[in-house]
């Protein structure tokens, strides 16, 4: 058993708890996991609805090619340019949204507004100094007329949504340096007064994983929690009905007042998660397990295995839950094509198989909207025009057939789709913008 190692107040109770925790949730075995069906079919006869949205009530994508950023209707998949930064200034984190303006990081170590009714950019701040690398740096979460972000040396830095003034920063160094790049952190976390930044070592770098915990108003660290050396984090922290869930190596689930962990589950490494309903997904490698991949379903009061999948290969994708569906992707570990992930929807009460696409490889984990799924990546299948079968997708969410393709993004991509809909803003499941 792990146990963590806590520079706070609350050491003695979060290491009695661990010491009472006899036996980790682990794996199921191998011969109760349920295994993918590949459907080749160019189109799938299905007309059953599994979830209930109206693409209609989509209006645009965004997504980016190189240095340029775009948004796409959502209806036809016509793209239409916002807005191109300086040569070498690729746009490569996913986007946040509000009130007409995009909020975008660019691998120069900066974060920048740009208005869509007349795409001019409203302003750029770099995280402390500009920089040439884009190691490090996180997606913007604007919460309240604030973004939050994290750049290059492992600086937070919280902006004012409407004017890029720099309101305060802080490093994840556990010397609180600024002129050395030893450590990576994970997109801030808003809930309530408090941010949560999870921080790690860099390739650079030897320091162990902390979770830090800082005022919102000002930054100022209120608590810093020290993880075991082989806890490496790769993924974004998630809170629901005050249980802050960390996914790593294990999956800890840890109580937001008290910070006592309430339960572990053992895995070899481990993905972003989704929680609906008591209902927790998340895909890893499982124990002793280091080829192959699995979706796991459990219980997220308790941690109790509800069913597994296996997905293919040991990388690891951010599953999607929405009503009673989960969204993935099986990784075929082709070296045949760009794209080896294959999309699927599962049943999230029993994980029984509703579609499964072979013949669509992609990119991106599931970003899903009313209806529909956007994606990056190949439709093997689409026309007899090869060039003409990559790009950015929509797939109607209830079937996985493609609604539309728009090859104009077959080269350049690594921004994951972020949806505008009439009813909110849509990402994939580590989104964690939106006002």
């Amino acid at each position: 058993m792990k146990i963590l190692i806590l520079s706070s107040p609350y050491s003695i109770k979060i290491l009695n708890l661990l010491l009472l925790i006899t036996v980790c949730i682990s794996c199921s075995e191998e011969n109760n996991v349920d295994i993918l069906e590949a459907d080749d079919t160019e189109q799938i006869d299905n007309d059953n609805l599994i979830v209930s949205g109206k693409p209609e009530n989509n209006d645009f994508v965004v997504t980016a090619s190189y240095e340029s950023l775009f948004t796409v209707d959502a209806k036809t998949g016509k793209e239409t340019l916002v807005y191109t930064f300086s040569d070498l200034t690729d746009i490569e984190i996913l986007a946040d949204y509000d009130d007409g303006n995009l909020f975008v990081t660019t691998d120069d170590n900066a974060v920048n507004a740009i208005n869509l009714a007349n795409k001019n950019l409203l302003w750029s701040t770099p995280m402390l100094n500009y920089d040439t690398s884009s190691y490090g740096i996180t997606p913007p979460a604007c919460v309240d007329g604030i973004c939050y972000a994290s750049g290059t040396y492992g600086i937070v830095v919280a902006l004012d949504q409407n004017t890029g003034e720099l309101l305060w920063y802080y490093s994840t160094d556990p010397n609180g340096d600024l002129d050395d790049g030893l450590n990576e952190n994970r997109t801030p976390v808003v809930h309530d007064d408090r941010v949560f930044v999870m921080s790690e070592e860099s390739f650079l770098g030897y320091f162990p994983t902390y979770l830090h915990i800082l005022d919102k108003e000002t930054g100022q660290l209120l608590q810093k929690i020290e993880f075991p050396e082989n806890i490496e984090v790769i993924n974004e922290p998630l809170i629901v009905n005050d249980i802050l869930y960390i996914s790593a190596k294990n999956l800890y689930a840890i109580d937001l007042q008290s910070l006592e962990v309430i339960w572990i589950f053992e895995a070899e490494k481990l993905g972003d998660i989704d929680i609906l309903n008591n209902r927790l997904v998340v895909q890893g490698e499982p124990i002793r397990d280091t080829v192959y991949s699995s979706l796991f379903c459990l219980d997220s009061q308790t941690g109790e295995l509800q069913w597994e999948i296996k997905t293919g290969f040991d990388a690891l994708w951010s599953p999607l839950i929405v009503e009673n569906v989960v969204y993935g992707l099986y990784d075929q570990g082709s070296s045949l094509s760009f794209y080896d992930l294959r999309p699927y929807a599962v049943s999230l009460s029993n994980g029984e198989q509703l579609w499964f696409r072979d013949d669509i490889s992609v990119d991106n984990s599931p970003v899903y909207a009313n209806g529909q799924l956007f994606y990056h990546g190949h439709a093997i299948n689409y026309t007899d025009e090869t060039e003409n079968n990559s790009g950015l997708m929509a797939l109607n969410a209830n079937n996985g057939n493609i609604d539309w393709l728009n090859p104009v993004f077959r080269f350049g991509n690594s921004m994951a789709p972020l949806v505008v809909a009439q009813n909110g803003v849509f990402g994939p499941s580590f989104y964690r913008g939106g006002n």
